[in-house]
C-alpha cells in the first residue's frame, strides 16, 4: 500500500488501522492521496510539488517553516515545493485527509488563469493551514471524482 512515491505503508501500521491509497491522474499530471494515519509519520521531507490536504477527521500535527501545526476537520494543509516538513496523527485518534500534489507549473498556469497576468514566480502560501471548511470539502469532493476506481486515474509509480 503506497503512502507515497515509493513509500510503502509498514504492515504493522496497516493492522492498527492505518490506509493509505496513492494514485496519479495522468491527464493533469497529478498526484492525489486519500489516507486514514492512526500511527503512521511521516518523517521530515521536502516535495518537488505542492501538497494540499484537505483534513475530514481527526488532527494532524506537522513541522512547517520552523513551527508546529495542527490542521482539523474543515482545515487546509499547505506545503509548497521544496518546503521542509513532516506529519503525524496528533493523538492516538488519529487523522483522514485527501491530499492532491500539483505540480508548480499547474499551481503556475492556475495562478495565471486566476489573476489574467503573467505568474513569474511560483505561487507561495501565506498560511501553514487555513480554516476553509468549504474549500476543503469542495477539494474533497473533487478528489473523489479523480478516485482510483475510475479509468481516469492509475496507481502512480513515480519514485518521489
Amino acid at each position: 500500500m503506497l503512502v507515497a512515491p515509493g513509500v510503502v505503508l509498514d504492515p504493522a501500521l496497516k493492522a492498527a488501522g492505518d490506509s493509505a491509497v496513492f494514485w496519479r491522474v495522468p491527464r493533469l499530471g497529478l498526484d492525489c492521496l486519500r489516507a486514514r494515519f492512526r500511527r503512521h509519520a511521516y518523517a521530515r521531507h521536502t516535495h518537488e510539488t505542492y501538497a494540499l490536504a484537505a483534513i475530514l477527521e481527526g488532527c494532524e500535527t506537522f513541522f512547517h517553516r520552523g513551527r508546529q501545526h495542527y490542521a482539523t476537520p474543515g482545515a487546509i494543509a499547505l506545503v509548497g515545493p521544496d518546503e521542509l516538513h513532516d506529519g503525524a496523527p496528533h493523538d492516538e485518534r488519529g487523522f483522514v485527509y485527501r491530499t492532491l500534489y500539483p505540480s508548480v507549473d499547474l499551481m503556475r498556469e492556475v495562478a495565471e488563469e486566476i489573476s489574467g497576468k503573467p505568474v513569474l514566480h511560483p505561487p507561495r502560501f501565506r498560511e501553514s493551514v487555513v480554516h476553509d471548511p468549504e474549500l476543503a470539502a469542495l477539494l474533497t469532493e473533487r478528489i473523489g471524482r479523480w478516485s482510483v476506481r475510475t479509468s481516469r486515474c492509475l496507481p502512480a509509480t513515480r519514485g518521489s
